[in-house]
C-alpha cells in the first residue's frame, strides 16, 4: 500500500519524478507482521512517498522468479537456518540488489552479518529504538533523502511532503503551510523557512508569502495564482518571480507532444495554449498546433479539446493560433456563448482577433480560461 473531465484528444499524463521507498515485510505470522509494519509506517511518515508489502517466503520468491519483486530493503523474521540461506541466493540469482535485516532470537547468527546481503541482524525481543536505529541508518548510508518539512505545534510532530505544499504565508508570529487538502499552522520565522527550503522549488514572491512555482498557474502585474488563490508579488520580488517564471517556461516550451496534459505542474506562460486559471480544471493546459484548427466542445465525438461541462455545447467554440503575428482567431458556436475577459460576449459565428493573456469563458463563468 502506499503512503502517500478535462482533455484532449491527445492527452499525456507526466509522472512526477519522486522516488517511492519500498521495503518488504517476510516470514512473520499475522500479529508481528502487523506490529512491524505500524513501526515502519510511523518511521518512514517524515519520508515523501513509501510502499510497505508483505510476503511469505513462498510468495516473495513467487515474486522475484515473476520479477514483480523490487524492494530495496527486506525486513525478515529467521525461524530456520535454511530460511536464512535461500531468500538472499534467490534476490541474487536475480540481479536483485536488497539488503536484508534480520530478526532472529539466536545470537549465534549475528556473525553472519556480513553474508547474504545481510544488512543487520536485530535480536528479539524487538524494540521500536532498534528497528528505528537501523532504519535510520540505512537511509542515511543509503543516501535517501528526506524530501519533508518537519514542523511541531502544540506538542505534535508532523512531517509535510515538499512536493504537496503550494503555497506558505505568515501572519504576525504563526506561519501557515497550504497543501491542496490540509492547512497548518505553528510558530516560525518566513524568513527561517525561506533558508531552510533554499534549493528547492520554492520561491519569495512577498515578505508574507512563499509559494511552490509548479503550482503557480497565472502571473500578472498585480501577482501570480497560486493553486486558485490570488497572491501578491511586491517591487522587490518581481524581477525574481519573473526569471524564475521564464525558466521554467523554456523548460516547459521543450515538450514536443501537440497537446499536452500538465496539470498544476507547467506554468501558464506559454504562447498557444489554452490553460484553466479557475474551476475545477485549475492549471490543465493543452496547446495549440500554430495554424490548425482547434474546436472546445463537450463531446470528443465533435470536439478536439473537451471540456465536459453541462453549459458547453457539443461544438462550442473553434480558436486557431497565429505563430508569427502571435494571436488568436476565436468564433463562437455556442448556444449558451462564448466570453472574453468576463463581459464579452462573441455573437455567435463571427469571427474574432484576440490577443494572448485574455480570459475565455465557455459558458460557465465558473470556470474560466486563459490564451497563452
Amino acid at each position: 500500500m502506499e503512503h502517500s473531465g478535462y482533455y484532449s484528444r491527445n492527452e499525456q499524463k507526466k509522472a512526477g519524478n519522486r522516488v517511492v521507498i519500498k521495503v518488504g515485510i517476510c516470514n512473520m505470522d499475522k500479529e508481528q507482521a502487523g506490529h512491524i509494519e505500524n513501526m515502519l509506517s510511523d518511521i518512514l511518515s517524515q519520508y515523501d512517498r513509501w510502499e510497505i508489502e508483505q510476503y511469505t517466503r513462498d510468495t516473495l520468491i513467487e515474486a522475484v522468479k515473476e520479477q514483480t519483486f523490487s524492494c530495496k530493503l527486506l525486513v525478515m523474521d529467521v525461524f530456520e537456518p535454511e530460511e536464512e540461506e535461500d531468500i538472499p541466493s534467490y534476490l541474487e540469482q536475480a540481479g536483485l540488489k536488497t539488503d536484508i535485516i534480520y530478526i532472529t532470537e539466536s545470537q549465534n547468527r549475528v556473525m553472519k552479518c556480513y553474508q547474504d546481503r545481510a544488512y543487520a541482524y536485530i535480536l528479539k525481543p524487538l524494540h521500536d529504538s532498534d528497528m528505528r536505529r537501523e532504519i535510520s541508518r540505512y537511509f542515511k548510508e543509503s543516501n535517501i533523502q528526506q524530501r519533508c518539512l518537519r514542523i511541531t505545534f502544540n506538542g505534535t510532530e508532523s512531517y509535510i511532503p515538499l512536493d504537496s505544499i503550494q503555497y506558505i504565508e505568515s501572519s504576525h508570529r504563526k506561519v501557515f503551510i497550504n497543501t491542496e487538502d490540509t492547512r497548518y499552522e505553528f510558530y516560525s520565522r518566513l524568513d527561517d523557512l525561506e533558508e531552510e527550503l533554499a534549493g528547492e522549488h520554492f520561491i519569495r514572491c512577498h515578505q508574507s508569502y512563499l509559494i511552490a512555482v509548479p503550482y503557480i498557474t497565472d502571473f500578472t502585474n498585480e501577482g501570480v495564482v497560486v493553486a486558485g488563490k490570488d497572491i501578491p508579488v511586491s517591487r522587490k520580488y518581481r524581477a525574481l518571480v519573473q526569471s524564475v517564471l521564464y525558466q521554467a517556461e523554456l523548460a516547459a516550451a521543450s515538450t514536443t507532444d501537440n497537446f499536452v496534459h500538465a496539470g498544476v505542474h507547467q506554468l501558464t506562460k506559454t504562447k498557444g495554449s489554452l490553460i484553466c486559471v479557475k474551476g475545477e480544471y485549475i492549471g490543465k493546459i493543452v496547446r495549440f498546433v500554430p495554424e490548425q484548427p482547434v474546436m472546445v466542445g463537450r463531446s470528443s465525438e465533435t470536439a478536439d479539446v473537451v471540456v465536459n461541462l453541462p453549459q458547453v455545447s457539443r461544438r462550442h467554440c473553434k480558436i486557431t493560433y497565429h505563430e508569427q503575428e502571435d494571436y488568436y482567431e476565436v468564433q463562437d458556436c455556442s448556444t449558451n456563448g462564448t466570453f472574453l475577459n468576463g463581459q464579452e460576449l462573441l455573437r455567435r459565428g463571427d469571427v474574432y482577433a484576440v490577443k494572448p493573456g485574455t480570459s475565455i469563458v465557455f459558458g460557465d463563468n465558473r470556470y474560466v480560461y486563459r490564451l497563452g
